[in-house]
């Protein structure tokens, strides 16, 4: 599987399953236009067209922002999608304040130990990894890989990106012998059960 694909289905289950929260509550408003914009940005993500995802990802962040409210399911999902198309655009400056809020986010709404904020700091990682900050990356990355670890297992695709990019982030910073035993448990993660 390709990184690229890794990130579309990571995405398209994303959307599903902030669409199937937003069914189950009532509408209020705001909400009609916010996933008016979010499904624009969806589908341009899907495309290919990042640059037109960041642009209706960043209408849909400032509706949700605006009539939803800064802790609202809606502004979550907005956050994500943005930081995703602007990482995806190759703009890792733009795209670090809008992963470290949703880390944020996801801290308040769902604790420090649950997977959906341990996948906020890998993807944060992963920005600080393209503007080579590896030590700052080390220490999200690493964070990221315990909760993976102990809520999703050794074998979880998760947990086998987390290791990889560990892996990758020791060998940037030239401390080979730790980055080895990180690939290797990578590679095992990757191996059928």
């Amino acid at each position: 599987m390709t990184r690229d694909s890794f990130l579309q289905r990571g995405f398209t289950a994303h959307v599903l399953t902030a669409a199937c929260l937003l069914l189950t509550a009532p509408a209020t408003a705001g909400e009609p236009e916010w996933k008016r914009l979010h499904d624009q940005a969806a589908a341009h993500l899907q495309r290919g067209d990042f640059e037109q995802a960041g642009r209706f990802a960043r209408e849909a962040l400032k509706e949700a922002d605006t009539t939803l409210g800064p802790d609202h399911r809606a502004t979550e999902s907005s956050l994500s999608t943005l930081s995703l198309a602007l990482r995806l655009a190759g703009k890792p400056d733009e795209a670090l304040p809008v992963a470290q809020r949703l880390v944020v986010v996801r801290v308040k709404q769902y604790g420090p130990d649950d997977p959906a904020t341990a996948i906020a700091l890998h993807n944060t990682a992963e920005i600080l990894i393209a503007q080579n900050r590896f030590a700052e990356a080390g220490k999200l990355q690493s964070m990221a890989l315990v909760v993976f670890e102990q809520k999703l297992g050794a074998k979880h695709v998760h947990t086998a990106t987390g290791l990889h990019n560990m892996g990758a982030i020791l060998l940037k910073q030239e401390k080979y012998g730790e980055d080895e035993t990180d690939l290797r448990r990578a590679l095992d993660a990757k191996q059928p059960a």
